[in-house]
């Protein structure tokens, strides 16, 4: 019941009952409803939900670190893990200042390989679509600093032979200091 209240609760982008539904799941039976290792990675916040699956604000214990533990959705495997994990595994290797660095991919039930989720790094900001809609259009020397970071992360991935293939401004994570951009 606490599961389907989870699912639930995403579908009607409710992050704080869906963070608390999943959270009681996997304490009744962490074996069949963890979506991740919890007791390694502590969830603090549901950042949001999509299609493909769920993305939480964690503390990794070990490293005692902020990570954003993505975890995908049963309907989202129709596509090939192994593709996915190899994807994981090839962002692992880039090393940009522009592209969130992934620490790790996994099975919460390995002996299934059910489950799956990927651990990345935290960055503290939002969404370029959250900032516009917040904070209305920005100015074009603004968005030249911004578009050339985008494109500077897009050309190290290219030289890797990554394609994004979902770029758009809700995937473009940014934060502001002062008159500095950070993408």
């Amino acid at each position: 019941a606490q599961f389907n209240a989870y699912r639930a609760a995403l579908e009607e982008k409710k992050w704080g009952d869906a963070l608390a539904a999943i959270q009681k799941a996997a304490s009744l039976d962490s074996q069949r409803f963890a979506p991740f290792p919890m007791q390694r990675y502590q969830p603090k916040q549901l950042l949001g939900a999509g299609g493909f699956g769920a993305a939480f604000l964690c503390h990794d214990r070990f490293f005692n670190a902020e990570v954003v533990v993505k975890t995908l959705h049963d309907t989202a495997m129709e596509r090939n893990m192994t593709e996915v994990f190899r994807e994981a595994q090839v962002l692992r290797q880039l090393n940009h200042s522009t592209i969130i660095g992934v620490r790790d991919c996994n099975y919460a039930d390995l002996a299934q390989m059910a489950r799956p989720f990927i651990v990345m790094d935290y960055f503290p900001g939002g969404s370029l679509e959250n900032f516009i809609q917040e904070r209305g259009t920005i100015s074009p020397e603004d968005l030249m600093v911004v578009a050339r970071q985008v494109a500077d992360g897009m050309k190290a991935a290219h030289q890797q032979n990554i394609l994004h293939r979902d770029l758009k401004p809700d995937n473009i994570l940014l934060h502001k200091e002062g008159s500095n951009w950070q993408v």
